[in-house]
């Protein structure tokens, strides 16, 4: 009668065990991919620095090109 106890308790425990197993392997994986997720974000906010400066160029252009129109509109 004990050892049924036993093997019942034994039987559930291990159930549990193969469903923690279960849990752990599909969080290892959701990490690996939100690893690699914030890999391609860290490799496109690298690029956000040169855009910021050729953004910050071109202004400088357009407003150079329109003073220089401006000045030969006057002197026309």
């Amino acid at each position: 009668m004990k050892d049924d106890h036993v093997a019942v308790l034994l039987e559930d425990i291990n159930g549990k065990i193969d469903g923690l197993a279960d849990a752990i392997k599909g969080v290892s994986e959701k990490v690996n991919t939100i690893d690699e997720r914030l890999e391609e974000v860290a490799a496109q906010t690298e690029l956000i620095p040169a855009v910021k400066a050729a953004v910050t160029d071109q202004n400088q252009q357009l407003a150079d090109h329109e003073q220089r129109i401006a000045t030969l509109e006057q002197a026309a």
